[in-house]
């Protein structure tokens, strides 16, 4: 536990410099810096490199399931013209490779401002991440938005536990355009994420379905448990009548009647299809930053 401390030291000692820089920006931390770091628990990759005995640039990466996200990569900033993000970024997905060989996407945080700092996108990039920007909306509930009745021959209803199969092969059949390749184990983890940890999964009503005549679940939309929308699908084979639009609704409208007065929603910023849906609903783009993502397997 004393090389854990003496890591968490350092970590501790950049997330202080990066509160300074944001305070002399007039810019809050990015909210994966208020988060614990915790990354002597298991699926937690932690990576320090040091110039003359001292920190210079560390990166904290979890490792769960099918996905990998670097919660926090930064490089101090008399140190980013040395190559050593390219050190980091290097040494970093050598220790993913190692523990997680079949990892099928690893993706990075949000970046503060939206822009990496110098020297970590080119890092990156080198490595072959591919960098894909997205979009954050945000509506007011208590602002009205239009109803949207199910189709003829659709039924909406709360998404139940027996459902989330029947999400997963949904979100695996429609992948939302310029987002990574989707597989089966993504997208249920995903739905996990989404869910509450015991039943029912879904609460209140923050997910809801199109269900076709014959019972297959053709759209779905789903809210986390802090109101943030996650998920917006729609089956291929389904589109083009108003059903993730008549889902989503009915999350709002869900949300609202739990007491919530805002939600949001993140989308590929090159998506325009999906801003549309979201702004005929009064979503608005709040900010967008930029997601950088390798695709595995890493093997």
């Amino acid at each position: 536990m004393v090389k854990y401390r003496a890591m968490a030291d350092e970590f501790a000692s950049m997330r202080e410099e990066v509160a300074r820089l944001c305070a002399a920006r007039g810019e809050p931390p990015p909210p994966t810096f208020r988060l614990p770091i915790e990354f002597h628990r298991p699926g937690e990759v932690a990576v320090v490199c040091r110039v003359a005995g001292e920190a210079a640039a560390a990166s904290l990466t979890s490792v769960r399931g099918p996905f990998a996200t670097c919660r926090f990569l930064y490089v101090l900033e008399a140190h980013r013209s040395e190559g050593l993000p390219r050190t980091l970024v290097g040494r970093t997905l050598g220790l993913v490779r190692s523990a997680a060989p079949k990892l099928p996407v690893l993706a990075t945080f949000e970046w503060l401002r939206g822009e990496p700092p110098p020297g970590i996108a080119s890092a990156l990039e080198q490595a072959g991440f591919v960098r894909r920007d997205q979009a954050v909306l945000w509506r007011r509930l208590a602002a009205p938005f239009p109803e949207r009745a199910p189709p003829p021959g659709y039924v909406l209803k709360p998404l139940a536990d027996e459902h989330i199969e029947q999400a997963a092969q949904v979100m695996l059949a429609a992948p939302e355009p310029g987002a990574f390749a989707w597989t089966l184990d993504t997208c249920r983890v995903a739905l996990e994420r989404a869910a509450e940890p015991e039943t029912p999964r879904f609460p209140a009503g923050r997910a809801q379905g199109l269900f076709a005549a014959d019972g297959t679940l053709a759209a779905f939309a789903a809210a986390d448990a802090t109101g943030f929308v996650q998920l917006v699908f729609a089956h291929p084979a389904h589109r083009g009548r108003g059903l993730a639009s008549a889902a989503l609704g009915a999350v709002l409208r869900a949300l609202r009647e739990e007491g919530r007065e805002e939600t949001g929603i993140s989308v590929v910023a090159s998506n325009e299809a999906a801003a549309t849906l979201y702004s005929s609903l009064g979503f608005e783009e709040r900010r967008r930053y930029a997601q950088f993502f390798l695709e595995g397997p890493f093997s």
